[in-house]
């Protein structure tokens, strides 16, 4: 079995410094930013600029799966240059790891195990809180998988690139209905800084584009197929239907 593993990265020459996998990565940079990334000590296995018309995020990892993707490898996995460690769900106490080639081992693990059951598309939790978990289901098939951590197997799946942001909800309904069902291991979370670090798409991330994501969704997809939660006073304090779930899909 053949893989690679990719970052995409926007504005973080610096702080990619700090992510575990970058030894174990390819990155895909802006083309004005490629001598900053390059000046770091640690570096990928290889850097590739994007093409200059090459803009936004789902265009960016429509453009990995088209020239990274060697014809030979049997899946492209795709992870956040923010990432910080990994998270063993089926535990009580919190375990983190930040061994790369533990990481590897996992995403070789989980793809092999989605190749097998016959998608086009696998990840990993959306939390990392081991006591949210569900110790007897350590495999969902349904929902939607965070393009923070993904990995492609069919070929045909894109990236929509009139989304700004959640494509990886579009891309996980094609792979619903092409597929039936997809690949989510619960076992393992990478945690990445999504929120709260700089560069990136922290800046970009706003409600109201969010509400736009779940408009476009809806016109696309039909309406009743998803489920948008929106904090209130009464459900604030509600963590388990915000962040990575603040939307659900209608699909049993």
């Amino acid at each position: 079995m053949k893989f690679k593993c990719v970052i995409p990265s926007l504005g973080r020459p610096e702080e990619i410094q700090s992510h575990p996998m970058l030894e174990k990565c390819h990155v895909v940079v802006a083309p004005d930013q490629l001598d900053d990334y390059k000046s770091g000590k640690r570096q990928p296995i290889a850097y590739h600029a994007l093409e200059p018309t090459v803009k936004g995020l789902p265009a960016t990892r429509n453009w990995i799966l088209d020239n990274l993707w060697d014809k030979d490898e049997d899946f492209i996995w795709q992870i956040d240059d923010d990432l910080r460690h990994v998270t063993y769900m089926m535990t009580r106490a919190v375990r983190r790891i930040t061994d790369p080639d533990y990481m590897v081992d996992v995403v070789a693990h989980v793809g092999r195990a989605a190749m097998d059951a016959g998608t086009g598309l696998f990840g990993f939790a959306q939390t990392p809180k081991p006591m949210w978990r569900v110790p007897s289901k350590f495999i969902d098939v349904r929902g939607w998988a965070s393009d923070h951590q993904m990995g492609v197997i069919d070929r045909e799946l894109r990236f929509d690139e009139n989304m700004r942001t959640r494509s990886c909800v579009d891309i996980s309904l094609q792979c619903l209905l092409k597929h039936r069902f997809l690949w989510k291991d619960l076992r393992w979370h990478f945690l990445c800084d999504i929120r709260t670090g700089k560069g990136g798409l922290v800046a970009s991330r706003t409600t109201e584009r969010e509400q736009q994501a779940f408009d476009y969704l809806e016109k696309k997809w039909g309406k009743g197929l998803l489920k948008r939660h929106v904090p209130t006073k009464e459900n604030k304090f509600n963590r388990t239907k915000f962040g990575a779930y603040s939307m659900s899909l209608s699909i049993r």
